[in-house]
């Protein structure tokens, strides 16, 4: 009978194997004299294989046990600081707004040129998490948060310094690079330490942070820009995050299980705040078989989209998103040029859509927990169901909504009914928003931060496309014709939720299938490897 490898050993001693030990024949099939070369790399490519699954637990009991690290005043403790990181990059994106024009006078420079500032931001605000989020899902989610926020920081520096359009466009550059990131890695974080019939909750308060940012932000711009100038809104932002990186610094632990040291595996001592050290330290220690992620992992998060279920999720966000997008960058000309109203009054009109931001995201929490714990567990979970099931009511609201928000520009009805609509946009989208990132998590727990960065890529392309476009389309058409066309096409985009519905459990189905059968097959070669 075939002796079956202590699993606890595996995962408790990091000098079983490594890469360079020289495997044996004699050590790779017992009883065997002569084996050829070939055999021998195919050997120890499996038990690399195996190395890297056994390190990075994939299993509802490991991904239990992982989740239960943390007491439950941890995770709220761990949410906060993971949610007040997410806050400067949306932040960052929409204190802007209200400064453009005094931008523009400063640095003497036309509206289309700053107009490319927003559109360069969205572009690099999706190009980033797709290298950070690599590193998070592999080397951990502090040193990453640590990394991108100190590049935020010294972004800030410079644009507060900046004395002419390049200096302008380059710093945003790094801005979007250092800031854009943590949205995904912070979701990575939330994956790590929640359950799936808790995870739409936490979810829910962890989004405040990057959906609060849009409520104040123009509001909080606005001010400093009127009474202190456009460079203390750099100012300012470099100094606040100066001070939550020290917090994060001294109060994050690492959530991440893949690399941290074995003991960490355990409950009792991973809950220990003092562990905290773990996920900065463990590079110095980790073997390159640690540095891989588990066999299944992807190296891109674009390598996520290749799946037909988080491609049409994808999809469905990034056309969401782009039309979410048109109404936030021309809400400062509608209220401008149609309403008299100066820097600051504009900044306080983004409060209705931001507050409508913050009813969405704690709503559809609550719901989505609801909803998972009637449909997504059992023996055959509907996941996509529970998550998406009133996605298609909030779709429809907004379309509706988008039009008659257009046409209230064009007749310029009382500031009122564009500020309703605008609260209304902000819930429907903010409620799609939080379902579409919770299922993804769902359907890869174990690649939470990479899932979220091909998520953002999506949604930062489309949103940078229809920042380039949405000008010159309102000067041809007016609001009222664009956004109905807007809406039209965003219409024409629900397909995509339909799509899911109806073929994503079959997708998610198959693959977990397919990775069955290729773990299945590892563990066959499990006794082929020295223990």
């Amino acid at each position: 009978m075939e002796e079956k490898p202590d699993m606890n050993r595996i995962e408790s001693d990091e000098t079983i194997y490594r890469p360079d030990d020289e495997l044996s024949e004699k050590d790779l099939i017992p009883g065997t004299s002569k084996v050829s070369q070939s055999t021998i790399d195919n050997e120890k490519g499996a038990c690399t294989s195996i190395r890297a699954i056994a390190t990075a637990p994939s299993s509802a009991a490991s991904q239990h046990t992982a989740t239960s690290r943390f007491t439950h005043r941890q995770k709220i403790m761990i949410t906060i600081i993971a949610s007040i990181a997410s806050f400067f990059s949306p932040f960052s994106a929409n204190c802007y707004f209200p400064a453009m024009q005094l931008i523009e006078t400063d640095l003497q420079i036309d509206s289309n040129r700053m107009y490319a500032t927003i559109t360069v931001y969205m572009v690099f605000q999706g190009i980033a998490p797709s290298m950070w989020s690599y590193w998070a899902d592999h080397r951990g989610r502090r040193p990453v948060y640590l990394y991108t926020l100190c590049l935020y920081i010294l972004s800030n520096v410079g644009l507060a310094l900046a004395s002419n359009y390049i200096m302008l466009l380059g710093f945003r550059i790094l801005q979007a690079f250092g800031a854009s990131s943590i949205i995904s890695i912070g979701a990575g974080t939330i994956a790590d330490i929640t359950s799936p019939e808790e995870r739409g909750g936490y979810q829910g308060w962890y989004s405040l942070g990057f959906t609060l940012a849009p409520a104040i932000a123009p509001a909080v711009g606005g001010l400093i820009s009127k009474y202190l100038g456009w460079r203390w809104i750099f100012w300012s932002l470099a100094v606040t995050c100066a001070v939550h990186w020290i917090v994060l610094f001294f109060a994050l632990p690492e959530t991440l299980m893949l690399g941290c040291k074995a003991k960490a595996l355990s409950p009792t001592s991973a809950s220990s705040w003092g562990d905290w050290w773990c996920g900065w330290s463990s590079q110095k220690h980790r073997t390159s078989i640690d540095s891989r992620a588990s066999s299944n992992a992807s190296t891109s998060p674009m390598t996520c989209a290749k799946y037909k279920d988080v491609l049409a999720l994808a999809m469905f966000g990034a056309f969401q998103y782009a039309a979410l997008y048109t109404v936030i960058t021309l809400l400062p000309a509608i209220f401008r040029d149609g309403y008299n109203l100066d820097t600051w009054a504009i900044g306080l009109t983004y409060l209705a859509m931001g507050f409508g931001f913050i009813v969405g995201s704690i709503l559809q929490g609550y719901i989505l927990n609801q909803d998972y714990r009637h449909f997504g567990m059992g023996p055959d979970p509907e996941v996509e169901y529970a998550r998406l099931r009133w996605v298609w009511l909030h779709a429809v609201l907004f379309n509706a909504i988008l039009a008659t928000y257009g046409w209230s520009a064009v007749w310029q009805y009382h500031i009122a009914v564009l500020l309703v609509s605008q609260f209304l946009l902000g819930v429907t989208s903010q409620a799609m928003f939080n379902a579409l990132q919770t299922l993804l998590i769902d359907l890869f727990p174990m690649q939470s931060a990479s899932i979220q960065a091909c998520n953002t890529i999506f949604r930062c392309f489309f949103g940078a496309i229809a920042t380039g476009v949405i000008d010159p389309m309102v000067v041809h058409f007016g609001y009222g014709w664009s956004y109905t066309m807007i809406s039209c096409l965003l219409l024409a985009s629900r397909a995509f939720l339909v799509v899911e519905l109806k073929y994503g459990a079959k997708w998610r189905k198959e693959r977990e299938l397919e990775q069955g059968q290729v773990d299945d097959t590892l563990r066959v070669a499990r006794g082929a490897c020295r223990v």
